[in-house]
């Protein structure tokens, strides 16, 4: 029997049943770490507008001499109900000796500390009772009460086994306000959720894309692309549809502006020399006002990143198993995939596996590869397909 290489690494779409802290099923706190999820518009009765959700480390800040991370959630209207960006979350957080999440500060505005509400005491934000089903933590800020209880720690959502359901309970007064269950995957974090109540809200939050590294440093900073536009006085900005051509060694990206209820999009290509992860800036020149400001974004180069870019166009109903694996693998893809890659990487960038997949069931004998984490990347030009495999 294969042993278990523990080592630490970003996830893929995929969990793993061995967790041993409540820092395992969090986002990494890692400045640029981000998961990124997508609510499709409400059906009546409910009447919940398409959006995109990210929630992103965006910086450190010492509070007591203690380094902590502060997590900014950020929703942008992608459909016709538009509406400005919207700051939902700031909170300063950080991991403790024994991995649980705790939050040191809030602020309702602004991502500034000074503008914070600081707490006496660190208080819990993600504990490591999460890992057991039925633990129930209420929590109060005086407008209201929260209260999470866990509803499974083997739950499935997506593409995703054995994640943690949480469900969230908000009252004022004794007046239930909303009721949402939340599914977080071993070394990703937050990949769903799903509003139940009150039914004007009802929706479902799909993970779109996660950015997670053990944080890596950086390998360079790419050339700025430049653009001739303007715009209003508050806007938010994020890049979606990755594209690597490592043949040329050319990422092409697009970068999205949302000022106000309108979208700007502009699509750069930067040649890179190196893999890993890499900084990419754009740019905007203001001729109206006279000026100019740059705007970076960390993206991971390579097919055998340690975290799954920013990439929409992920192919569903594809299906790896089992996994942990000891002999070998069930790859199922989607009949409209046609001519696909298969490569398995090892953990120094090694093609050790390579197949082509038609939309079929193939079963891969994985018993000649030693025990360890791989990384399985599948793609037929259009769509990419990620996993993290871990070999016993």
């Amino acid at each position: 029997m294969k042993k278990i290489t523990t080592i630490t690494l970003l996830s893929f779409l995929t969990c793993v049943s061995i967790a041993q802290t409540a820092s395992d099923y969090y986002l990494p706190l890692c400045v640029n770490n981000e998961t990124v999820l997508y609510t499709p518009a409400g059906l009546p009765p409910a009447g919940w507008a398409e959006r995109i959700t990210r929630h992103t480390f965006i910086q450190t800040d010492s509070i007591g001499g203690e380094l902590y991370y502060l997590e900014k959630g950020t929703e942008y209207s992608t459909g016709s109900s538009s509406f400005p960006p919207h700051t939902f979350k700031l909170v300063w957080l950080k991991q403790d000796v024994n991995g649980e999440i705790l939050f040191g500060a809030y602020s309702e505005e602004y991502p500034i500390l000074d503008s914070a509400i600081i707490l006496p005491t660190p208080a819990i934000w993600f504990s490591n009772n999460f890992l057991t089903a039925g633990y129930s933590l209420t929590q109060s800020n005086g407008v209201y009460n929260n209260t999470d209880t866990v509803i499974s720690t083997s739950a499935t959502f997506g593409g995703f086994n054995n994640c943690i359901q949480i469900r969230s309970i908000r009252d004022s007064a004794g007046l239930i306000q909303v009721v949402q269950d939340a599914y977080y995957a071993f070394g990703i974090g937050l990949v769903g959720g799903e509003r139940t109540f009150p039914t004007t809200e009802i929706h479902t939050d799909n993970l779109v894309s996660s950015f997670v590294t053990g944080c890596d440093p950086i390998v360079d900073t790419l050339q700025t692309a430049v653009v001739d536009t303007c715009f209003g006085q508050y806007f938010e900005y994020y890049i979606k549809d990755i594209l690597d051509d490592t043949i040329n060694n050319i990422l092409t990206v697009t970068w999205v502006f949302q000022d106000g209820p309108l979208m700007n999009q502009f699509t750069e290509s930067y040649n890179y020399q190196i893999a890993g992860n890499n900084v990419i800036g754009i740019t905007i020149n203001c001729s109206f006002n006279i000026t100019s400001t740059t705007f970076y974004k960390t993206v991971f180069i390579g097919s055998t990143s340690t975290g799954l870019t920013e990439q929409p166009n992920l192919i569903g109903n594809l299906y790896i198993y089992p996994n942990p694996a000891s002999y070998q693998i069930t790859v199922e893809t989607p009949a409209e995939l046609v001519n696909a890659r298969l490569n398995i990487y090892n953990q120094i960038g090694e093609v050790v596996y390579t197949d082509v997949l038609n939309g079929k069931k193939v079963t891969l004998s994985t018993e000649y590869l030693k025990s360890g984490i791989y990384f399985v990347y599948i793609s037929d030009g259009q769509h990419i397909y990620t996993q993290k495999l871990i070999l016993e």
